[in-house]
């Protein structure tokens, strides 16, 4: 081991001493002499980025999230420390983006669960957001989560009809029909669209029903692809899935 590894992994050990004890500036002061020693650093720059953030510099601790995560393409959670980040300091849109990234990360490493959760979170922010509701539904139609992801399916159709597109939002509820064709709640939206009447919101995933009130619907842009991480389906259903793929297509396009 080089004197220089050597006195990085010194700092580094008595930043997480100090960590540990909660005195945050200590740590700080060591996370920092020891980026001086390699400032390309992930665990140094994820470490800092934390002591920062508990020591309410979140400027400081945003910057160096953004460098871990040049650094580590791939890794889901400077995306959710961002995302806490913005959410602290009300920059919304920002966090609902970066947890939508941290969802995207986590699908990449086949990790379902905590997609979900980084999804969820967007959703608790942006209610409203069609493209992560979408997105939600989608996993949990992959997972064969049924009563889930048909939720998730109405309240992105219910979106569509109160911003003014009832063929959109017609086509998704025919598509939940075709996975639980004795949903009540599919089948009462399919009347009320059918009616003419305004939908009622189901009961998500995340909470929530009644009457749609004003959404702000907000579209990320740049999104990655669906991962394809999760169990196939049987050939009819799979072809289900990818028209409602087509018509998600549609959606992030607006």
């Amino acid at each position: 081991m080089s004197q220089e590894t050597a006195q990085f992994q010194t700092l580094m050990s008595q930043g997480h001493t100090a960590a540990w004890e909660q005195d945050w500036a200590k740590a700080l002061e060591n996370y920092r002499l020891a980026l001086l020693e390699n400032p390309q650093d992930a665990m140094a720059l994820s470490s800092a980025g934390l002591a920062c953030y508990q020591l309410e510099q979140y400027d400081e601790a945003l910057k160096l999230y953004i460098r871990c995560s040049s650094i580590t393409p791939d890794d889901p959670m400077p995306y959710e420390k961002m995302g806490r980040i913005f959410e602290h300091t009300g920059a919304i849109i920002d966090a609902v983006k970066a947890f939508m990234q941290c969802g995207e990360k986590q699908l990449k490493a086949r990790d379902a669960e905590h997609a979900i959760a980084a999804f969820k979170e967007a959703i608790r922010l942006d209610p409203n957001n069609q493209t992560v509701r979408m997105r939600l539904a989608m996993i949990y139609d992959k997972m064969g989560l049924k009563a889930e992801s048909v939720s998730e399916y109405l309240f992105v159709a219910a979106l569509m009809q109160f911003s003014g597109d009832s063929s959109k939002a017609s086509q998704v509820v025919q598509y939940t029909l075709g996975l639980e064709p004795q949903n009540q709640a599919a089948q009462n939206a399919m009347m009320q669209l059918k009616t003419g009447q305004q939908m009622t919101l189901p009961l998500s995933t995340n909470g929530g029903t009644g009457p749609i009130q004003s959404p702000k619907i907000k579209q990320t842009e740049n999104l990655v692809p669906l991962a394809e991480t999760l169990p196939k389906y049987d050939p009819l259903t799979e072809a289900r899935l990818v028209a409602l793929k087509d018509l998600a297509g549609m959606l992030f396009e607006q």
